[in-house]
């Protein structure tokens, strides 16, 4: 400990020259859901402390303890009562928006990608989707296999139309199959530079069974191509399987938003008039999660006294949540309800934690400006983004006026993700460090831009913290490089070990690394 306090004192006298260790911190992710989580905690915590180390960055969702159950936050009581006693600050990591973050408040917050006139009819009290007045087409089933290597997957380029929900059916039949990777069925943008998974699921499967029914929908959103993949991307070890009655249709979306930024429109086909939420209709309550793949079709309810009749063939124009590899989606930035949201969060955090400092987990945001909202604004992406870290920052000073407040790297970061085109996002989130304030630490984890970003930022004015670790073993190549960044680079305050995958093996050996000249 005595060395590890010299090399910290060695660091802030660099001064001008160079930053320092003065913050020395361990990373933990735990939701306090599990019985003995008090215990897992509790034991990193003392572990850190026996290590040198001064803080605790911790998720575990304490901007959600609005709606904790009793013994969540008793659980976190307890471990507070240990870093106390300990000396081990905890800096409350907070409002993952890029993950859907304050959703607890308003599921429909989710940003929202357009689904344009899908067609409903009215059978009895509900209107139902008319496939009879949607596009539907077969595809075959044997054309364009690619087994080569670890791929055994179906590959197809379809066409489909801008602002469409669509389902990708089909069955399949496998012989022998084995792989190390997940057997995945995926719908891929193919306009855009940025390769990703817009929509996927992982499919349960027997080595060898027969024709089994599967399907994936998704969001065309501003696209007019998309690939389509079943199988596997990687990892196939042995077997094969096969496809029959591949078909690619229109359908209606399972959820649809609803707020002042994702407006739905029910208009009638035949006469053009448009009809009102909460007097002729209501639209099916969201259903978490957002992203899930298992839901039917679902209908509209007609309400008692409607203007909509029996009959009536009606045209839907609406937002669902847009959505990253089958999973993750953003929280709007431009609803003022978020805003309102921060506020009552950021008093509740200030009332059971008092932090000096905080941190907001606003990295790797892949679904923005694509509702109604933020394409009303006129922004790029970068001014949206800025916009809401700034108000974020403003709202933390509000409820502990000078606290610090760190902020993940990425979406700030040239060399990293502040780009032209970034996932399924509308508009350019280059140069957002550019709007957000100088008093913000931004915390860099991109471990082979380590010697490009903390160089970056110190140039721009901003202080910085480095992210280690991510679950490297000793020798620690990149932790060593970040640690000698910290000490070479201006306005450095410090180092994280941050552990992934929870684990903490290495720590004691991460910090005698840290101790060394």
């Amino acid at each position: 400990m005595r060395k590890l306090l010299s090399v910290v004192a060695a660091g802030i006298a660099v001064g001008a020259m160079g930053g320092s260790l003065e913050h020395r911190w361990v990373w933990v992710w735990d939701p306090l859901l599990a019985t003995n989580c008090v215990e897992r905690v509790t034991k990193i915590v003392r572990d850190a402390k026996a290590n040198g180390m001064n803080g605790m960055m911790f998720h575990c969702g304490l901007d959600q303890c609005r709606d904790w159950p009793y013994e969540r936050h008793k659980r976190f009581a307890k471990i507070k009562e240990t870093c106390d006693e300990t000396g081990i600050e905890i800096i409350p990591a907070i409002w993952a928006v890029g993950s859907g973050g304050l959703g607890n408040y308003d599921l429909d917050l989710a940003e929202g990608i357009p689904v344009d006139d899908v067609p409903f009819v009215v059978e009895g009290t509900n209107a139902v989707f008319d496939a009879s007045q949607a596009f539907a087409t077969n595809l075959s089933g044997t054309a364009g296999f690619q087994r080569e290597g670890f791929y055994r997957r179906l590959i197809k380029k379809v066409t489909v139309k801008p602002r469409r929900y669509y389902r990708y059916s089909f069955e399949f039949r496998t012989k022998g199959l084995a792989g190390d990777s997940p057997f995945r069925v995926i719908a891929r943008d193919a306009k855009v530079k940025m390769f990703f998974e817009r929509e996927c699921i992982d499919v349960k499967y027997s080595p060898t069974q027969d024709w089994t029914p599967c399907s994936l929908t998704f969001s065309s959103g501003d696209s007019d191509t998309f690939y389509m993949y079943i199988g596997f991307m990687a990892g196939w070890k042995a077997g094969d399987f096969e496809v029959r009655n591949l078909t690619l249709a229109e359908t209606s979306p399972r959820q649809i938003l609803k707020r002042p930024g994702a407006p739905c429109v029910l208009r009638n086909v035949a006469t053009g008039e448009t009809y009102e939420e909460g007097r002729d209709y209501r639209r099916p309550k969201l259903s978490w999660p957002l992203s899930r793949q298992d839901l039917p079709e679902r209908p509209l309810a007609i309400l008692p006294g409607s203007r909509i009749k029996q009959g009536d063939r009606l045209s839907l124009s609406c937002y669902t949540p847009g959505v990253v590899y089958g999973r993750q989606h953003s929280t709007c930035l431009s609803e003022p309800k978020l805003y309102e949201a921060m506020e009552d969060s950021a008093r509740r955090i200030e009332e059971r934690l008092h932090p000096k400092r905080w941190m907001l987990s606003t990295d790797e945001f892949r679904n923005g400006g694509t509702c109604a909202a933020c394409r009303a604004r006129g922004l790029t992406m970068a001014q949206i983004y800025a916009e809401a870290i700034t108000r974020a920052f403003n709202t933390i000073q509000k409820v502990h006026p000078g606290a610090e407040v760190y902020i993940w790297s990425d979406m700030l970061d040239p060399n990293h993700n502040a780009v032209k085109e970034y996932y399924n996002c509308r508009g350019s989130f280059e140069d957002t460090w550019k709007w957000v304030p100088k008093e913000l630490v931004i915390c860099c984890w991109y471990n082979k831009k380590s010697h490009l970003s903390m160089p970056f930022f110190a140039s721009k004015g901003f202080r910085t913290l480095a992210a280690a670790y991510y679950d490297e073993k000793p020798p620690f190549k990149y932790s060593r490089k970040w640690r000698d960044l910290v000490l070479s680079t201006e306005g450095a305050t410090g180092i994280m070990y941050t552990a992934w995958y929870r684990g903490y093996g290495d720590l004691p050996a991460f910090c005698e690394m840290l101790k060394e000249k």
